[in-house]
């Protein structure tokens, strides 16, 4: 018995179909299914017992005020853990704006920034007296260092090519600290309530990592479908 053409034609599009939901392994050992997308949020918290705490301005009180918070570990209420880098290993960055870093009240502004390799950091003030944003590799490298004297300023800078948390300060004001976190690998920031987002995540299985300054957590492996959002929450403890 002969095939009729609206049979055939079914069965090519049950062969596309199949194509297109077929699963592929990257190099890095990531599995993908190529044809759509998925989100990947969630929360970072921590039961570390922290009290809000502040550092001592030592220069430019009239400017700085008496003292600026202490950023190393910011919670909220509930525990949500601020400044925390997500990454997703061997998912790509797509197109990217420069990363922007300002002095502002004698703080680095964001305190935690993500960004690729290579990037163009823009790094600015808001201050009227003189900053320095000085840039330190993990292995205590000075990377540059940049001179603010002037309110409204932008100098531009590359960052590293090798991934990592590079660590900023400023000479002149000795409290100010802030990190700019190098990764080959797309990732994003925690905000104040310890949420973020990953939107455009290709359907596939990940294996997520986190990072901070003071608190330390496990890898998590997930797996997204197309139009699908995972939840994915991080507890940290504190480093050793």
């Amino acid at each position: 018995m002969g095939i009729s053409r609206s049979g055939s034609l079914s069965a090519l599009i049950a062969a596309g179909a199949a194509v297109l939901a077929v699963t592929v392994a990257s190099p890095e050992g990531i599995v993908q299914r190529a044809g759509g997308s998925g989100t990947i949020r969630g929360r970072v918290t921590s039961t570390a017992p922290v009290v809000a705490g502040s550092l001592k301005v030592t220069a430019d009180e009239k400017i700085c005020g008496p003292s600026v918070p202490d950023e190393a570990i910011v919670l909220d209420r509930e525990g949500g853990v601020a400044h925390a880098v997500i990454a997703v290993k061997g998912l790509a960055w797509g197109e990217m704006a420069p990363v922007r870093l300002t002095n502002k009240g004698c703080r680095f502004i964001p305190h935690v920034s993500v960004a690729p390799p290579g990037i163009t950091l823009e790094v600015t003030s808001e201050d009227a007296t003189l900053h320095t944003t000085h840039a330190y590799a993990p292995d205590g490298r000075s990377l540059f260092n940049v001179a603010l004297p002037l309110v409204g300023l932008t100098i531009r800078q590359r960052v590293a090519n090798a991934p990592g948390a590079i660590r900023i300060v400023c000479d002149t004001h000795p409290w100010m600290k802030g990190f700019v976190y190098v990764s080959t690998d797309r990732a994003t920031a925690s905000g104040s309530d310890g949420r973020f987002v990953l939107a455009d995540v290709p359907a596939g299985s990940y294996d997520l990592t986190v990072w901070h300054e003071r608190l330390k957590g496990p890898a998590q492996r997930v797996s997204v479908g197309t139009g699908q959002t995972v939840e994915v929450n991080f507890v940290m403890a504190a480093g050793t």
